[in-house]
């Protein structure tokens, strides 16, 4: 009786999660995503994927999710923000989750009930056209900018992915990774993240994927 009424609970987690998270186009920008910045999923041909309760402050409605992919033992973080900012007067309503962090782990994080799983979509749904900033988000970029006078006169900017709402820059002099990011939309007020280059530390391989989304994939900022 015990593990029929495991079997039951699970299966009524699994069943409620929501239709976005199980479209084809949003797996298959996820996976984009992934093997950009984190790792190729050529090896997988699974996704789990649930919704994970987090305790949020009063009036915070945000939901969020899990996704892993079991052959590269990688998990994906992903939330649907829906909050208020009163002293900004803001509110801060994603129409979509994004992916918030993707890591390693040995194992899939317990409890094992409540996933979902389903076939990853066809590699060839990996290709997607290039989109970059509108006008009013690089204004916001070249504003929170001007905090690194000397980032010089070559600043490249990585594609942006509807799945995230980071925006990766890199600038040549000095060698710097800028990682700007919201909880909704680049057009909304920005944090900035800076990462020097020149420093010990930095994987190789990270540094070799921002290189390659920003200077190859990318485009040149315009900072006039």
């Amino acid at each position: 009786m015990k593990i029929l009424a495991a079997l039951l609970i699970a299966s009524s987690l699994s069943a409620s999660v929501p239709t976005e998270l199980t479209q084809t186009d949003f797996i298959s920008s996820v996976m984009r995503y992934v093997y950009l910045w984190s790792d190729s999923p050529e090896s997988s041909d699974k996704i789990w994927v649930r919704l994970v309760k987090i305790k949020t402050d009063k009036g915070d409605h945000s939901q969020f999710a899990e996704m892993w992919l079991p052959a590269q033992k990688l998990l994906i973080d992903l939330k649907k923000a829906d909050y208020q900012v009163p002293e900004r007067n803001l509110t801060m309503k994603d129409n979509g989750f994004k992916i918030r962090l993707v890591k390693h782990l040995p194992k899939a994080p317990a409890p094992i009930s409540g996933w979902k799983v389903l076939a990853l979509p066809s590699k060839k749904n990996l290709t997607q056209k290039h989109v970059f900033p509108d006008e009013t988000a690089k204004i916001q970029l070249k504003k929170a900018l001007g905090s690194y006078p000397d980032t010089g006169e070559a600043c490249y900017i990585a594609p942006v992915s509807q799945v995230s709402n980071e925006l990766w820059v890199f600038c040549e002099s000095p060698k710097l990774a800028l990682r700007f990011s919201t909880d909704v939309k680049l057009t909304d007020p920005l944090s900035v993240h800076a990462i020097d280059l020149n420093k010990e530390g930095i994987p190789p391989e990270w540094a070799g994927r921002l290189l390659y989304n920003t200077v190859i994939l990318g485009e040149k900022l315009d900072l006039d």
